[in-house]
């Protein structure tokens, strides 16, 4: 069930009695998968930063917001936290959200698969 907005979703409700944010973000990203694919990337790859930061704080690592995402994920990548395959993914969910808010032609989601090398 999706509200317009506000958006709630079902399928990400459960984020919320963690993070609020993050399950604002998911709700926002699962409202644009069909109809707006450069939106869905974008919220995917802010959906990733939260997720990124809150796993960064769990670790009591703590960043100033100006921090970037790229810095935050070596971070965890280097103490251990974060295998390597999942940090690959997120670099890639951040450089395809990146283009797509810069406006370059995104396909969505079917981009992420596609470009993500098997693991």
């Amino acid at each position: 069930m999706l509200k317009s907005m506000g958006v709630q979703s079902t399928n990400f409700e459960f984020l919320r009695a963690s993070d609020e944010r993050l399950a604002r973000l998911a709700g926002d990203a699962e409202r644009y998968f069909a109809s707006d694919a450069s939106a869905d990337l974008v919220k995917l790859r802010a959906m990733g930063e939260r997720m990124v930061r809150l796993v960064a704080a769990h670790q009591a690592l703590s960043f100033n917001l100006d921090v970037s995402f790229d810095d935050v994920l070596r971070a965890l990548r280097s103490r251990g936290p974060l295998p390597q395959r999942v940090s690959e993914i997120l670099y890639h969910v951040k450089r395809v959200g990146n283009a797509a808010d810069d406006g370059a032609s995104a396909e969505g989601p079917r981009t992420l698969p596609r470009h993500i090398p098997a693991g």
